[in-house]
Parts: structure tokens; C-alpha cells; sequence
């Protein structure tokens, strides 16, 4: 069995990732005649530009600031500024925070980032 990596932080995770993925573009793989970085570099001459506005890649939903400043999202209860009660908020759940906030698309008022304790982090939500 292969080792499970273990790290602090997603920001740790994804920086030896790269280094992975950066190290190996000078292999050739059996059956090409071109490292994976000659490749790389042809598929991005291939794709498409980025669009203008960047994408929020997170699970949004809605909910609704119950008496005891607490907002349900998937199985939890996170805790908001008491003044916020029996308001209806907006919920994001990304890979290693929940951010809510309220009105518009304006600030939110709570962040609730996941620690992983040295161990590996995953890529679902809690």
C-alpha cells in the first residue's frame, strides 16, 4: 500500500503537489515522444482563455439565523454575531471553510475555516 500523505494546510497540500506535478515534466511516458511539459505546453496553446469573472468553485445554499445565533448547513450548526438572529443568510461551503454572510454580495460576517489536525485533508466537506 502506498503511504497517505499528511500535511498542515490545503495551502501545504497543493504547494507539493506542483512540486510533483512541476518535477515530472521532463519525463517521456512509454509510448510518447514527448515529455509531459512539451505536452502540456501544446494542450495549453489549445485551450480556450479564462473567462473574465473568476469562478467560486463552492456548494452555496441559503438559510436562516435561528434564535441562538446558529446557521444549519449539510449536518452542522455554525455560530454567527448575535445580531444576525432571525435573519436569512447566504451559506458557501468550500473545501476547508464555510463562509456566511448576509444581504447582498456584500462582506460576510462569519468564517469557519477546518483544521485538519496533521492529518491528510480531504476533498469533501465535513
Amino acid at each position: 500500500m502506498v503511504p497517505v500523505p499528511r500535511f498542515a494546510t490545503w495551502d501545504a497540500f497543493n504547494a507539493d503537489l506542483e512540486a510533483q506535478c512541476r518535477k515530472r515534466q521532463s519525463v517521456v511516458l512509454r509510448g510518447q515522444s514527448e515529455t509531459i511539459g512539451e505536452r502540456l505546453a501544446r494542450d495549453l496553446e489549445a485551450m480556450s482563455d479564462l473567462p473574465a469573472a473568476p469562478f467560486d468553485a463552492c456548494d452555496q445554499a441559503t438559510g436562516r439565523v435561528s434564535s441562538q445565533a446558529l446557521v444549519r448547513y449539510k449536518t452542522n450548526d455554525y455560530s454567527v454575531p448575535v445580531a444576525y438572529g432571525h435573519r436569512d443568510v447566504w451559506i458557501r461551503g468550500y473545501v476547508d471553510e464555510v463562509v456566511i454572510g448576509s444581504g447582498g454580495e456584500g462582506e460576510p460576517q462569519c468564517r469557519h475555516r477546518f483544521e485538519t489536525h496533521g492529518e491528510r485533508p480531504s476533498s469533501a466537506m465535513p
